[in-house]
């Protein structure tokens, strides 16, 4: 590759003192998007970013692939909606046929119906921008009330659609984040939540519960308002007696379990019984008047807690007592049928479900325990005795299934593609971190692969907010497999792999944890003389960006690429967004003087010196709410003005109509696929034409 010549960037004489340290950002203008000056900055930086791309050769023989490998009749992640009949049951799911743009709305009758589409994206905006975020089906499957988003963006406008009619009703909602929903028995009307990432949005306060009645031209009447409380999400789960609502409220790494009168809403200050506070993790089922709550709050890694709310006099003094102690691994999730408690449990970062049965208490293995899997989705529902999961693997996309205590397992539904999962090969190792912790990471390659000779070695990781990287396909890490690369996911601290210990070890100070997980599994790799030109490429997205872009500050001579989606860079201003204060227990707040001192010691973007860099590329949504486009930006000019090496690229790439998770068409993903393996093989050593192999 030739010298790069980068579009110039001003800089400005920007030094603040902070809490006694001289803290210099000169690019603080890139903070201000709206600025013609910056406008015309990103301009220049894709141009850039293009003409690069074009002299790393040919993509279509690897864009080709990836779309034979993810233009397939697919389901949705989450498993289907079961609601019961007078006749049978109906299932509601998202589903993709080969080349929709994105998932439709369906529903059908019983096991064996056919699949009738309720809401096509694509007759509501013709751009195919638009997706069907979230649905919730009344109790007698006549409604569903959809939320849709636009170009990835997180706020989401909510329409409720007849299914005899497949219209829309004419009631109006104000657009919500993450809203949750449950509607009453008679499926006359619901409840809803207003979340959002800052306190006051559209003159209303995140955290709020509304009650819509249908056909009502009415103004929804707000039922809770959490008044003076810090940001949080608020979660519905059910209706006891048609007397109280049943929802958590979640601060990052915080969950309570509450329980609010509905008799008492219209008061001044409503009647709130708190059921179970500042629990790591919440995960609360309802049914039968039985509350079922996984906790870990006094289990690391996970108890089951039942409250019988029928047989309490006094709602405000409900006991509760333990069906499952916490046991040696990880439970993630739970599901109750009428006499039974599925559960799914997190062995090494893989999946196994679990039936525990009430009675008897005799807990018996389902499905997990001799595959590297994840099992996700897990659902039931009042008067349905059976639960619904979604099974996915790195090789192979999610199957649908459900589970009868009776019956088993039976599938509903499997894809099919041009995949051959049995060409791969899947190892779990464990390697030392720095201070003796054993690190486990998932090795994929293909099964015939020479591995007495050196391959492009391509790592990710995400550690952090207790989300665990488990066993899941993508498009990305089978066509590196197939161009004879080793895709890793190293399954750093900071995730919830192994409880709520695991996540501890890996946030605010210890946060260098795991940055340092990520170093330690790099070196092993080169250590062992397994990773070609004695580099690694590495790749994180939000939180993950932000880990390998501090791994490359501290060690950039273990690193050929490293990709970052939406990083955050500048962890002394990162407080500037709403959102920050949500992140405050994952990172500390760098106004507080002890925070601040750790929080500078592993900033990627005030960690950087004037040497050589390996290869960059930090990626951005355009319609991204959660990480502001400031931090990319910064690290981008200032990599570009301190790397001398011309001949390793500091690329930003901005992607049109997406947002933090996404929500581009299909198209626009294997665009997104494509981009980064060319990058990262370009930049591997190997040659950027490369083709995939038989």
């Amino acid at each position: 590759m030739e010298g790069i010549e980068y579009p110039e960037t001003r800089t400005e004489d920007i030094v603040e003192t902070i809490h006694g340290v001289e803290v210099r950002d000169p690019y603080r203008w890139l903070e201000d998007k709206d600025n013609p000056e910056v406008k015309s900055w990103i301009e220049q930086q894709m141009k850039l970013s293009k003409k690069i791309f074009e002299s790393f050769g040919n993509q279509e023989p690897i864009r080709e692939r990836l779309k034979e490998i993810s233009l397939f009749d697919s389901m949705s992640s989450k498993s289907a909606i079961v609601r019961e009949l007078a006749d049978g049951f109906r299932f509601f799911y998202l589903y993709r046929e080969q080349h929709d743009p994105q998932m439709r709305l369906y529903y059908q009758d019983n096991v064996d119906g056919c699949r009738i589409e309720l809401v096509n994206p694509i007759d509501i905006d013709s751009s195919g921008t638009t997706k069907i975020n979230c649905y919730f089906p009344s109790p007698d499957g006549c409604f569903v009330v959809c939320g849709f988003s636009k170009g990835g963006t997180d706020k989401i406008e909510l329409r409720i659609i007849d299914v005899s009619t497949k219209k829309f009703l004419s009631d109006e909602f104000i657009r919500h984040v993450m809203p949750s929903i449950i509607w009453l028995d008679n499926s006359r009307g619901f409840y809803y939540t207003f979340n959002a990432f800052q306190k006051v949005d559209d003159d209303i306060q995140s955290g709020s519960i509304f009650y819509h009645e249908l056909y009502s031209s009415a103004e929804d009447s707000c039922i809770f308002s959490p008044n003076k409380r810090p940001l949080e999400m608020i979660t519905l789960i059910g209706i006891f007696n048609s007397q109280y609502l049943i929802f958590t409220r979640t601060r990052a790494t915080s969950s309570d379990c509450m329980l609010l009168s509905l008799s008492h809403r219209d008061s001044a200050q409503p009647l709130l019984v708190s059921l179970l506070e500042e629990s790591p993790k919440i995960i609360a089922c309802y049914r039968n008047n039985l509350l079922y709550i996984l906790s870990q709050k006094k289990a690391p890694k996970g108890e089951v807690l039942l409250f019988d709310l029928s047989s309490c006099k006094d709602i405000q003094f409900i006991k509760h007592k333990i069906i499952i102690s916490e046991r040696n691994n990880t439970i993630e999730d739970i599901a109750p049928l009428d006499n039974h408690l599925l559960f799914i449990e997190s062995v090494d970062a893989k999946s196994v479900l679990y039936n525990f049965d009430l009675e008897s208490e005799i807990v018996s293995s389902i499905l997990g325990t001799d595959e590297i899997l994840k099992i996700s989705s897990l659902s039931s529902y009042n008067g349905i005795d059976f639960a619904t999961f979604v099974k996915n693997s790195f090789h192979y996309p999610m199957e649908h299934y459900f589970y009868h205590p009776c019956s088993g397992v039976s599938l509903f539904w499997s894809p099919t593609l041009s995949l051959q999962s049995k060409k791969f090969q899947v190892r779990q190792i464990w390697i030392d971190s720095h201070d003796g912790t054993k690190i486990p990471m998932f090795v994929l390659h293909r099964r015939n692969l020479d591995l007495e000779k050196a391959h492009p070695v391509l790592l990710y990781c995400y550690g952090g907010f207790g989300e665990s990287l488990t066993p899941t396909y993508s498009p990305l890490h089978v066509v590196w497999n197939e161009l004879d690369g080793i895709y890793v996911v190293v399954n750093v601290r900071g995730g919830g792999e192994f409880g709520h210990d695991w996540h501890f070890n890996g946030i605010k100070e210890k946060k260098l944890n795991t940055i340092s997980d990520l170093i330690s599994a790099s070196s092993w790799f080169i250590k062992e003389r397994i990773a070609f030109s004695n580099k690694v490429g590495i790749r994180g997205s939000s939180n993950g960006g932000l880990i390998v872009l501090s791994a490359m500050t501290q060690k950039p001579n273990l690193f050929s690429s490293v990709f970052a989606g939406s990083p955050l860079t500048d962890m002394v201003r990162f407080v500037i967004q709403p959102l920050s204060e949500y992140w405050y227990p994952e990172y500390g707040n760098p106004k507080n003087g002890d925070d601040f001192k750790w929080l500078i010691e592993y900033s990627p973007y005030h960690n950087l010196h004037k040497r050589n860099y390996p290869s960059t590329l930090l990626y951005l949504a355009e319609n991204d709410t959660r990480v502001d486009h400031m931090h990319a930006m910064k690290m981008t000019a200032k990599l570009q003005n301190l790397s001398p090496d011309l001949h390793n690229p500091h690329l930003l790439w901005i992607q049109k109509e997406s947002g933090h998770e996404g929500g581009m068409p299909i198209l626009g993903w294997i665009d997104y696929w494509s981009l980064e393996l060319k990058f990262h093989l370009a930049n591997s050593g190997r040659n950027a034409n490369y083709s995939p192999t038989d």
